[in-house]
């Protein structure tokens, strides 16, 4: 607190506070003390903002919610989660922010929430890093819900999509 007071002291404009509370966040965050970052990385986020800097706003908004679910404050994590992937829908964060909502809810003991989730995920998002985790999350899900069809129509809907270790995942 002593180092961003004096930076404000020192009149440091919104790109330097943003890094300067990124920073700190990261800091807080590295020694698993992830809630205590949460309200760090959200002043991050205020000042990136206003900065103009979306990437460390994405990623000042992602660390907050994370921290929001360390807390066990899990629908709150979700909802956060779901907002900045609205808010930056184009952003390479996007479909890891619905997969991270979607486990939040089941946390919060809200399946059909995740659910919704996993699937914004796949359909929003059917390019993205994260469709295997999101396909494989749903697939748990259905099993685990004994709605084998569900199962069976997701498998064939994916395999024309995905290649490599994520069919080979499928066919097994």
């Amino acid at each position: 607190d002593r180092m961003l007071a004096k930076a404000k002291a020192l009149g440091l404009d919104e790109e330097d506070r943003c890094r300067a509370n990124y920073i700190k966040g990261s800091a807080i965050f590295k020694q698993r003390k992830r809630p205590a970052a949460q309200p760090v990385f959200d002043q991050a986020a205020k000042h990136c903002k206003k900065a103009g800097d979306a990437t460390h706003e994405v990623k000042s908004r992602y660390q907050a919610a994370r921290g929001v679910y360390a807390a066990g404050k899990y629908e709150q994590a979700a909802a956060r989660f779901e907002q900045l992937a609205k808010d930056h829908a184009d952003h390479s964060y996007a479909d890891d922010c619905w997969v991270k909502a979607g486990e939040s809810w089941e946390s919060a003991g809200k399946p059909d929430q995740a659910r919704k989730a996993y699937e914004t995920s796949l359909a929003r998002h059917p390019k993205g890093d994260m469709y295997g985790e999101a396909l494989r999350r749903l697939l748990v899900q259905a099993f685990a819900e004994d709605r084998i069809a569900d199962v069976l129509t997701l498998v064939e809907q994916s395999l024309a999509k995905v290649q490599g270790d994520e069919r080979a995942k499928l066919h097994y």
